[in-house]
C-alpha cells in the first residue's frame, strides 16, 4: 500500500528495516545509559561519607545532636567503629561515617552510648 504523503512508503523494505534497527539501538542505548546513571546515583548516595552526629535518647525518641563532640569522644568512637568493623574516615579531627550507617539511628545511638561508656571501652 503506497501513500503519496508518506516518505516511508517510498523507501525500500531494507531501508525501513534499517531505520527500525537504528531506532531500537537508540532506545536500548538510552535505556542502558539511564540504568547506569541511576545505579551510579544510588551507589554514591548510599556509600558517601557524612559527618558523625551523636544520637541520644530523648523523652520518647532518639535525638540527633548538632553539638560538636570532644576530641576524647572521637577517639573513643574510633575504637568502637574499629571494633565493629565499620568503615569511617577522619579529617580535621572529625569522624565521617557512611551515609547508610548514618541513617540507622538506633545503631548510631548504640555506638554513641558505647563511646561514652568507660567500662565498656575497657573490654576492648
Amino acid at each position: 500500500m503506497n501513500c503519496t504523503r508518506c516518505r516511508l512508503c517510498e523507501r525500500s523494505a531494507t531501508e525501513r528495516g534499517n531505520l527500525k534497527m537504528f531506532t531500537m539501538r537508540k532506545k536500548t542505548t538510552i535505556l542502558l545509559l539511564s540504568g547506569i546513571l541511576l545505579l551510579g546515583i544510588y551507589l554514591y548516595w548510599n556509600f558517601r561519607y557524612v559527618e558523625f552526629h551523636a544520637v541520644h535518647l530523648g523523652a520518647d525518641e532518639l535525638v540527633i545532636s548538632t553539638e560538636k563532640q570532644t576530641p576524647k569522644f572521637y577517639d573513643n568512637l574510633k575504637k568502637v567503629l574499629n571494633h565493629y568493623e565499620e568503615d569511617f574516615k577522619e579529617e580535621n579531627g572529625m569522624v565521617y561515617i557512611r551515609y547508610k550507617l548514618y541513617k540507622d539511628e538506633e545503631l548510631v545511638w548504640n555506638y554513641t552510648t558505647k563511646a561514652n561508656d568507660p567500662v565498656w571501652l575497657l573490654t576492648l
